[in-house]
């Protein structure tokens, strides 16, 4: 895993601290993402995900989902796709899920994930009988 650090142009209090930092675990070889709404009003009004993919061999690929609030902080951090190859390319679809792509000769799959986790990745169909997917496009 890498570490990820996040900071906006800038912001810096009066001594010169910066206001907006964080340090996590994120996935290594990131590849093809999308922005999504967080559908929770209650707990984060306005907030917001980034999704993307992690292009990694051996099963150790899959989605990651960053969580901001509605200013831009982050909040969260976490696998939604794990045990997945290569997962190139993906591509949001018109219900607001995410399609990652496992771009592995013969064997790869396509997969549906929520962005909100709150249900689990689904095996789609059109990936179902194995194949190389590079991206998914509405």
């Amino acid at each position: 895993r890498t570490n990820m650090f996040v900071s906006y142009d800038i912001p810096q209090n009066q001594s010169g601290n910066l206001l907006y930092t964080s340090t996590l675990n994120f996935h290594n070889r990131p590849d093809a993402g999308a922005t999504f709404w967080d559908p929770d009003n209650e707990t984060n009004p306005g907030g917001w995900f980034y999704v993307s993919n992690s292009e990694v061999k051996g099963g150790m690929g899959g989605v990651g989902r960053l969580k901001f609030d509605n200013k831009g902080n982050l909040l969260d951090y976490t696998m939604l796709l794990n045990g997945t190859s290569m997962n190139c390319g993906g591509g949001r679809t018109p219900w607001d899920t995410w399609v990652s792509c496992e771009e592995v000769l013969d064997i790869g799959q396509v997969y549906q994930v929520d962005p909100s986790g709150s249900r689990p990745a689904q095996l789609m169909t059109m990936g179902i009988e194995g194949g190389m997917w590079e991206s998914f496009a509405y």
